[in-house]
């Protein structure tokens, strides 16, 4: 069985060699799409909010600023003030945030350790600058639905907090202390780069591999990945050309978020995550995203701009066999990453 294992390895390794040589105009420029991306929107979305939230929480000042809403919230999410900072601000921020705050948090006080394992669940959104900017603005030509996306997938994390934290009961406050010290925003400074750097790394990892799937299916199937899936894989996607998703189904996959940024999410996670759990927790989440949206838009009477419909409308481009292999695939991938990065 060893010898099986390690022959099949040996195959698998130079095949893959033989397609990276074979399709390398397409790996470049996948690669160079991505780091585009990442130094047009992505860097500059994140860091500065990344490092402001960064030090807000590990400072002691978002249980402060936050103390206000926690008057109501309190009896709502049944968060304490720490953990309602790092909620709001996992919303607004973008898909990454909400980890490295829970990171902080446990940095902070050892204690939020098992909430946070729970709290990753839906301390996470995308963040209305890529709703409504690349989204709403980027597929649909329209600001509003950008905005009723953000709302959907808001209203699911907050539905999904509510849910999850019934039995919890909020711990007594000790006295309100702030500490900011230059080291120590030195710290937060080196932390974001590092992080950020994690987060590009992966996302030209997942990119790169979906090109060289797409080029062996492409090769051997004559078969291109469908839109739901690659959009699924990384959530970049989602914006195509001569494609355009129901609001609907833009709502769960921007809730969904991707796996590419799910594995980033464990990957930065100084807590244990199961990227299995986590999955699923998201297909639930996403789906009660889909359906908020779709009541938002009864209730509104809202359907997009005529003149985005003038692209080709095609969301199902191949076999849906094909489609749940893919997924399945990438899903033992990412859980076998998972388990050897415990090592």
């Amino acid at each position: 069985m060893k010898k099986i294992k390690i022959t099949v390895l040996s195959l698998s390794t130079v095949i893959i060699g033989v397609m990276l040589i074979t399709d390398s105009k397409g790996i470049a420029e996948a690669i160079r799409r991505c780091t585009e991306t990442c130094l047009d929107s992505l860097i500059p979305s994140l860091f500065c909010f990344m490092l402001f939230a960064s030090v807000v929480i590990g400072s002691g000042v978002g249980e402060i600023i936050t103390a206000p809403f926690w008057i109501v919230f309190r009896y709502i999410i049944k968060l304490d003030r720490n953990m309602l900072a790092v909620f709001l601000m996992s919303q607004f921020g973008g898909y990454p945030i909400g980890v490295k705050l829970l990171n902080e948090l446990i940095i902070k006080d050892d204690r939020y350790n098992n909430q946070a394992r729970k709290a990753i669940y839906y301390c996470f959104s995308s963040g209305p600058a890529f709703v409504v900017g690349i989204v709403g603005i980027g597929i649909y030509n329209d600001v509003t639905a950008g905005v009723i996306i953000f709302i959907s997938c808001l209203t699911a994390n907050l539905t999904a907090a509510i849910v999850m934290n019934i039995k919890y009961k909020t711990p007594q406050f000790e006295k309100l202390s702030v500490c900011l010290k230059p080291i120590i925003i030195n710290k937060y400074l080196k932390d974001c780069i590092n992080s950020l750097i994690k987060i590009v790394s992966l996302i030209l990892l997942f990119n790169s591999a979906a090109e060289l799937i797409k080029f062996i299916l492409s090769q051997l199937f004559d078969i291109s990945i469908p839109y739901i899936i690659s959009t699924a894989i990384e959530i970049t996607n989602i914006k195509q050309t001569n494609i355009i998703p129901s609001v609907i189904l833009s709502a769960a996959l921007v809730s969904f978020g991707g796996l590419c940024v799910i594995y980033q999410i464990v990957s930065l996670a100084e807590f244990k995550v199961g990227i299995i759990k986590f999955i699923a927790a998201r297909i639930v989440i996403s789906l009660i995203s889909a359906f908020i949206c779709k009541i938002i838009i009864f209730i509104s009477g809202y359907s997009p701009s005529l003149n985005v419909f003038a692209y080709k409308y095609d969301v199902t481009a191949t076999s849906p066999i094909i489609a749940v292999c893919i997924i399945c695939m990438t899903v033992i991938i990412l859980s076998e990453a998972g388990k050897l990065r415990k090592l």
